[in-house]
């Protein structure tokens, strides 16, 4: 028999998911034109939850796009972010909201 779910894997199954899926998925092989025209077409939308980690200054784009430019194919934005974010309780109310 399975184990329970946890407090926090609900969460993702009932709350995280559409949040996660709405930013996109990378596109295109890794260090590709198209991968690095897609980033740079995300980091001009300029979305806060993407910059969670790395903040929207322009002094830190190319470490901000690096984030995404090697990453294989059909990752989730979001999801890359938040693996980067260390406090648990930030996570669970980012996926909350």
């Amino acid at each position: 028999m399975a184990a329970p779910y946890s407090r926090h894997q609900i969460v993702v199954v009932r709350h995280g998911r559409e949040h996660i899926i709405s930013y996109g998925q990378v596109q295109g092989l890794p260090r590709t034109t198209q991968r690095r025209e897609q980033v740079r077409s995300v980091w001009d939308g300029d979305c806060p939850d993407l910059h969670i980690t790395i903040p929207h200054e322009e002094l830190r784009r190319v470490e901000w796009e690096e984030e995404f430019i090697h990453l294989p194919e059909k990752q989730y934005f979001f999801l890359i972010v938040l693996s980067e974010v260390k406090d648990p309780v930030y996570v669970a109310k980012l996926l909350h909201d």
